[in-house]
This record gives structure tokens, sequence and C-alpha cells, in this order.
């Protein structure tokens, strides 16, 4: 017990360092791309963002942690020859890699109760928190011409001053698949209780590219001013999607999608990605512990480097098999949970070479 404690509170205290890390890396490239693909949300809705994105960031950083210090811990017991001694001493090795293995299971467990309520909460909370800035950021924009989407309307300019969009342009695209596109020299964005914020466009050119006509029988128009009102309540009341719902909220829907006859192709793939990634830390530090065995290395340059190719791979794996699955309406069975399979064979191998060893 005494033994097992010790390689416990050895992993515990690397995981935490590696996690806390990894998930301050993420973090703070999010935030980054948030702002600069935004700019006018400004830091106070980053700010209030922040604990959403963290959450985000810990469907990675937690399965790379657990994998990186794995590596670390059992490369540093075998490079100063601890495993060696606790062999010489006829402990089992089963006993020095059970605490890992109990650490990796715990930490599965959690991840699934996270990745069943709190995760999909959060990307709600964050998705929201970002459309009720979008009025903000209309009222405010960046100075320099960006690109902003508002619902299914994308919004163009060159420059922002004096309170109005220079050479601005706003584009719809319509159930039918037409486009409507309006160009306007300069545009104020309007917003006033009891009325639908809006455009006050001035000198307008507008064009309807229709998917069923020629170019040349496209209509066209143009005036001296104009009113473009934007519908955001649509917007703003839109309908989880499947990452946004809880599990419990899933399985309802599942199981009245197949009262109507329904496929529920894309609900059942997100439900099975779900616990497939959340088995991502005991499959991760199994392998992560018959490597840093046979590594015998306790650097942590040497730790992340042997980590690093796994890990890289196991998320493309565990990616691709959700993209084929949801886009291509495959069965999701083997495709997402076969990341988990491989790695688990691959650990269950180099554990058994270490047994041999």
């Amino acid at each position: 017990m005494i033994l097992q404690r010790y390689i416990l509170r050895e992993l515990a205290a690397t995981f935490l360092m590696v996690f806390l890390t990894i998930s301050l890396i993420i973090f703070i490239g999010m935030g980054v791309q948030q702002y600069r693909r935004v700019e006018g949300l400004g830091f106070v809705l980053l700010l209030k963002s922040a604990p959403f994105m963290f959450c985000y960031a810990m469907n990675f950083s937690l399965p790379a942690g657990t994998l990186m210090a794995s590596v670390l811990v059992f490369g540093r017991l075998a490079a100063e020859n601890e495993i060696t001694a606790i062999r010489a001493g006829g402990v089992p090795l089963w006993r020095v890699v059970h605490p890992a293995l109990a650490l990796g299971l715990s930490l599965s467990a959690l991840f699934l109760i996270f990745n069943s309520h709190v995760a999909p909460e959060a990307i709600h909370q964050s998705r929201k928190l970002a459309q009720q800035g979008l009025l903000g950021t209309l009222a405010n924009p960046p100075p320099v011409g960006t690109t902003l989407l508002v619902g299914s309307c994308r919004v163009l300019y060159k420059r922002y001053r004096n309170g109005a969009f220079e050479d601005f342009s706003i584009s719809r695209t319509e159930k039918d698949g037409s486009v409507q596109t309006i160009w306007a020299q300069s545009a104020r964005f309007v917003m006033e209780e009891q009325q639908p914020p809006r455009f006050v466009l001035q000198h307008v050119i507008w064009l309807m590219a229709q998917a069923k006509a020629p170019p040349h029988n496209w209509p066209v128009g143009q005036a001296l001013a104009y009113e473009y009102p934007l519908d955001v309540e649509p917007l703003l009341q839109r309908s989880r999607r499947p990452i946004e719902m809880t599990t419990p909220q899933m399985l309802d829907r599942i199981a009245a999608d197949e009262a109507m006859g329904k496929e529920s192709t894309t609900l059942r793939a997100e439900h099975h990605k779900r616990m497939a990634w959340a088995m991502g830390p005991f499959v991760l530090v199994l392998l992560g512990a018959s490597i840093g065995i046979l590594l015998r290395k306790g650097s942590r340059l040497a730790g992340f480097g042997a980590s690093l190719p796994g890990g890289t791979l196991y998320f493309v794996l565990a990616t691709m098999g959700q993209v084929f699955a949801t886009r291509l309406q495959l069965n999701p069975l083997a495709l997402i949970w076969a990341a988990d399979a491989l790695f688990f064979a691959a650990g269950l191998v180099l554990l058994w070479r270490v047994y041999r060893i």
C-alpha cells in the first residue's frame, strides 16, 4: 500500500501540473482566436466566456494530461532504477501499474459526467453569450474592416469611423438557395426600443442571385436610401445543437425521433463520442505507463516527445471516426470506438512486453 500511495501521489501531482499547463495553453489560444475573429466583442465579453472556454479546453487537456503524466512518472521510475528495485524485492509489476489504472479509471468516470452534463451546458452558454454580444459588436465594431456573421446574414465593411460603416455590404441566403446582396456607400446601425435593430443605408445597389435563373435575369436595383431590418429573434432563440444537449436531453430526443420513425445518426454519434472520449484517460494512462517503463528516461522533454505522437494519433483517429459517422451516416459504434480499441490493444501489448523484460 505504501508503494501504491507513493506512485499514486506522484501521478496525481504530475497530472495536475501537466493538465493545468495544457489547459492554459489551449485557453489562451482560444481567447486570442475569438478576440481576433470578432474584435468588437471586447474584453468584457471575453472574460464572461472564459469559464466556458476553459471547460471546452478540458476536453483535450484531460486525456493528454493523463498520457503525458504516466509517461513522465513511469519513465522517471525506470530511469532511476526504482522499477528494477521494486521487482527485485519480489513485488509484482502489476502492483506498480495498478495506481495508474485506478487513476485513469477514476478520471474516465469523472470525464464521462463532465461530458454528459457540464461541457454541453458550457458550450450552449458560450454560444448564447456570443450571440447576445453580436448587437453590441454591430453598435461598436472594429475600426478596420472585417466580416461579421449575424444569423444567416454576412456583414462586410472596409472601415468604421464617425459612427458609420464605409464600403458596406450585407448578404443573406434564402431557403430556396438564392442570395440577396446589398452594397452601400455608407451604413449606420440603429437600435431603438420597440423596434427591431436595423441598418440605415445610403447610396444602395442590390442584387438577387437566383439559383434557377441565368445571371442576366437576376433582379438588380438601386436606391439613395434604404433601411435593412435584422431579424435577431430566431438567432437568440435557436434550439440546441447535439453538442449542446446534455446526455438525458439527447436520449429523450433520440427516443422521440425513433418513435416518429426518424433517423438519429447524428445524435447517436454524439452520444457514442462522449462515452468513447471519456474512456480516453483510462486507455492513454495504460499506454503511457508501458511507454514510460520501456523508455527508461525521466526528463520532461523525453516524456513530452514520447507522448506527443501517440496523443496526436489518438485525437486524430477519434475525430475522424466522429466525422465519418456523422457526415457519411455510417455506424457510429465501430468508427467512434476504433481509437479506444486500437490504443487499448496497443497498451496491453506493450504492458505484456514490459512483463517479459
